[in-house]
């Protein structure tokens, strides 16, 4: 067991609401199914890029060998004021989309270097509550 003075300030890490500067919404299914052929192209530490824009959503991954790419464009609905590309870990990615239990992720940025929150969200982009998960973003090049 852990004691109150032992545990990491898992509360602090999410960000305040009203720092949020982009918001996504992905269709749960298809993106489980996306990630999993994507990140076919790496090992399990080799990040996937999610790059959000006004047009969609791009998920890409480069493996160690020049020729080794994938990348697939899907449809999601993305508010933000400029695109933003954020590098996550493949298995930790399908570890929170698979237990969401809703028709869409819901994706919250404050900036492609902190912490991301992913919520399930209803058809109608509204967030179900119960629920959060805390994705720390991987540095990445291109």
């Amino acid at each position: 067991l852990l004691d109150d003075a032992n545990y990491p300030p898992v509360r602090s890490l999410f960000p305040d609401p009203s720092a949020v500067t982009a918001t996504a919404w992905v269709p749960v299914g298809p993106l489980v199914e996306v990630v999993k052929r994507v990140s076919l192209v790496g090992d399990k530490t080799t990040p996937i890029l999610l790059s959000f824009s006004g047009d969609g959503l791009v998920v890409e991954a480069h493996g160690d060998a020049d020729a080794a790419r994938a990348s697939e464009a899907m449809d999601a609905t993305y508010t933000g004021s400029e695109p933003l590309t954020v590098g996550l870990n493949p298995a930790y990615l399908l570890d929170s989309l698979q237990v969401l239990d809703a028709p869409l992720a819901g994706f919250q940025f404050v900036d492609p270097r902190k912490p991301a929150v992913i919520v399930p969200c209803g058809d109608d982009r509204e967030q179900i509550p119960g629920y959060r998960y805390l994705i720390m973003p991987i540095r990445f090049s291109r």
